[in-house]
């Protein structure tokens, strides 16, 4: 490339690659036989360039950027102009002030002082939107933008109005659940996903949809901070929002959990044989059990979170490391159950350190950045699907049921306090108005303790301690 700026343009203003270029050779740079087209790709190139340069961008990102403008110029075959008949073009000429004027002083300028690529500008959005917030946080955002971004490819964010992105929900409505990891989908462009006639219930939600659009929304501001964009945020519209059922998830029931208890993890020797026999699978549906813990503060949970507080055993949850919690309210220390210890839970911890792991479930994470998906894909999908009554699914028993049952068990049919309850559960503290102000702080172990000591689950069967967690073979 050449040394200044002024090299990257002809003395007509006409764009070029390496040096003042002409004719033939212009021609061939811009990749098109035709002296209107690239005549035409050259003065948009030479727009853009001169507007990159007078928006303070130094000399090898305006290459970069101008080299992709280029490559988008050529595959989308300049669309937006019409190819003059051949002999049609006019020559520059010169106005009384001695100005050459050429093809590119009739061109419109950009709408926004830095046009920026969808799929050039992920990353950067990616760093400043997700700031805060746990893997999980930042893949859902991730996820959301990678699929805009592959479904206009060579898009702008000043391109985008409202018609593209109600495009773009139209064709969230066509995409199914789990598309990146699930057969045959995740071997497949998203575009021939497209094309399929994917089952109904496969399909994305109406809650997943509405955040995806949300997420968007976040991108667009990001955009209009960043001068990309200008104008209403294209993502915004409530008429863009699709109406959700209620997510009401089940809870288990004495029956369900008696199914649950009787099923392979927990009563079948040969699958408690083979590679399904993990400790670490054992362990999460009792902890699920009897802490109303979420999934996420589980799965990264690690041995140092066990910890000993006026001399009660207790889990952490917290926020540290590369651990996150949804809420402030979400930090917290969580006696452990009585029949937690019952059940050996000391003496898995013992087994953990005498292996060398780190985390309180390490199956779930191994090779994985996001543990908490992991373990509910295992038992929303693995585990359910295979091994649970298909009336499972249609009641939406999922492991979130597990907390649902502790905290409604709890409450309405045990009365422990509904205070100490939220303080155990994560929850921020609801129904006291102004007073929630002067209910600030931590509830006294002994009390939370005591409380904890005082929950009884729907139904755990005697042979558990049988049949529990020493006899399987892999953790």
């Amino acid at each position: 490339m050449g040394r200044t700026p002024t090299y990257y343009h002809l003395l007509q203003g006409y764009y070029h690659f390496q040096r003042r270029l002409g004719g033939s050779l212009l021609r061939t740079t811009l990749r098109t036989q035709d002296e209107y087209t690239a005549r035409q790709r050259a003065g948009v190139l030479y727009t853009y360039s001169s507007q990159l340069h007078r928006a303070g961008l130094q000399f090898p990102e305006v290459s970069r950027l101008t080299r992709i403008r280029a490559q988008q110029l050529y595959e989308e075959g300049l669309t937006e102009f019409v190819v003059a008949p051949k002999g049609a073009i006019e020559a520059p000429t010169v106005d009384t002030s001695g100005h050459v004027r050429t093809l590119s002083d009739t061109l419109p300028p950009s709408p926004v002082p830095r046009p920026l690529l969808l799929k050039e500008a992920l990353e950067d959005a990616l760093r400043d939107l997700c700031r805060t917030g746990g893997k999980e946080h930042r893949r859902k955002y991730r996820e959301a933008f990678t699929e805009l971004s592959l479904l206009n490819p060579g898009a702008y964010f000043h391109e985008f109005r409202f018609a593209e992105a109600r495009e773009h929900l139209e064709a969230l409505l066509r995409l199914p659940r789990r598309r990146t990891d699930r057969k045959p989908y995740k071997s497949m462009p998203i575009d021939a996903v497209l094309e399929l006639d994917t089952p109904p219930d496969q399909l994305l939600s109406a809650t997943s949809i509405n955040e995806r659009m949300k997420r968007l929304g976040k991108l667009w501001e990001w955009a209009t901070e960043a001068e990309a964009y200008s104008g209403p945020n294209p993502f915004r519209s409530k008429t863009l929002r699709l109406p959700e059922k209620p997510r009401e998830r089940g809870r288990y029931t004495e029956e369900d959990l008696k199914v649950l208890f009787s099923s392979p993890l927990f009563a079948c020797k040969e699958y408690r044989r083979g590679p399904g026999g993990r400790k670490s699978w054992w362990w999460l549906i009792i902890l699920g059990l009897y802490t109303g813990a979420r999934v996420g503060e589980l799965a990264q949970l690690r041995l140092e979170d066990v910890q000993t507080v006026d001399g009660v055993m207790c889990l952490s949850i917290n926020d540290e490391g590369d651990k996150s919690v949804k809420t402030p309210a979400g930090i917290r220390l969580v006696p452990v159950h009585p029949e937690l210890l019952r059940l050996g839970f000391e003496e898995y911890l013992l087994h953990l350190k005498q292996r060398g792991h780190n985390h309180i479930l390490p199956y779930p994470n191994e090779n994985t950045e996001d543990p908490a998906q992991r373990c509910s894909k295992w038992f929303g999908g693995t585990y359910r699907a295979n091994e649970l009554p298909a009336g499972w699914s249609l009641k939406n028993l999922v492991y979130h049921s597990f907390r649902h049952t502790f905290i409604n068990r709890a409450i309405k049919e045990q009365g422990i306090d509904t205070m100490v309850v939220q303080s155990l559960a994560g929850h921020t503290l609801e129904g006291m108005g102004e007073s929630r102000r002067y209910a600030t702080g931590r509830f006294r172990m002994e009390t939370l303790n005591q409380s904890m000591a005082s929950y009884q689950p729907p139904h755990i069967p005697s042979y558990l301690s049988r049949m529990g967690w020493k006899k399987l073979p892999h953790d």
